[in-house]
């Protein structure tokens, strides 16, 4: 589905074409926003969901998940007061409250890896310092599922 809005109203920028799973991440992320940013998210900026591509861009890879619109690649969370939560700027950041918030997101999506198949970022690899990956493709690191 194309998705411009998610069930807790928050906007996707751009619009993330995706399957309906990946849209269940928003309640982890305005609980999180409620206890470290003190506001809920309104926008969350993406750097794309469904691209026909290999994985890592590597000639002669599988398909990547985004290639069956179920990844997404999330860079930011703007919330509805105060400064955006940006991932290649905060995670690693000085702002307590946005590098805690973000720290926090990134924890608790990589324990519902049960629905998310796989979850990396910043503290992954280097490839993934500036977005949260999320993925509900059907392998993992140790093979097909």
């Amino acid at each position: 589905m194309l998705l411009y809005r998610g069930p807790t109203g928050v906007t996707y920028d751009p619009p993330a074409l995706l399957d309906c799973t990946l849209a269940q991440v928003e309640a982890i992320v305005q609980e999180e926003a409620a206890m470290h940013l003190g506001s809920k998210v309104v926008r969350i900026a993406n750097a794309g969901a469904y691209a026909c591509r290999p994985r890592n861009f590597r000639k002669g890879a599988s398909l990547s998940a985004h290639a069956f619109g179920s990844a997404l690649d999330l860079t930011a969370f703007h919330p509805a007061k105060g400064t955006p939560a940006v991932i290649d700027r905060d995670y690693s950041g000085t702002n307590e409250a946005r590098r805690a918030f973000l720290r926090a997101v990134y924890t608790r999506l990589r324990a519902h890896e049960a629905d998310l198949t796989y979850v990396v970022g910043p503290a992954f690899n280097a490839q993934h310092h500036n977005h949260f990956h999320l993925d509900r493709g059907g392998w993992s690191f140790w093979g097909q599922r």
